[in-house]
């Protein structure tokens, strides 16, 4: 049996960003001002912010210059501090001084 493959289609499923696979508690921008980067660096490492919100900042581009720096960074941190057990020490004392720097304007 011959299937016209003009009339098959193929269903797509949108996965990207990752915070639409579940709800999430802070409604994800593209636009983030200093403050609001670093407010989503400390809730993620008080434990306050799921790994999704911290998947979405650290993987999707910002428009200011200065935080899209500074999230490239958090990318490049990630594996140390987003995954099971202890984050690395030195990875987290370095996201603590990007949230300094952000909310000094450095």
């Amino acid at each position: 049996m011959l299937v016209d493959k003009s009339k098959v289609t193929t269903p797509h499923i949108n996965l990207w960003p990752p915070s639409t696979w579940f709800a999430s508690k802070h409604k994800w921008k593209r636009d983030m001002v200093p403050q609001e980067a670093a407010e989503v660096i400390e809730r993620f490492l008080d434990g306050r912010a799921d790994s999704i919100e911290w998947s979405d900042f650290a993987e999707t581009r910002q428009e200011d210059p200065r935080v899209e720096r500074y999230r490239k960074r958090c990318d490049e941190l990630s594996p140390l501090v987003n995954r099971p057990g202890e984050m690395d020490e030195a990875a987290v004392s370095e996201l603590k001084s990007i949230v300094e720097a952000l909310r000094s304007g450095k």
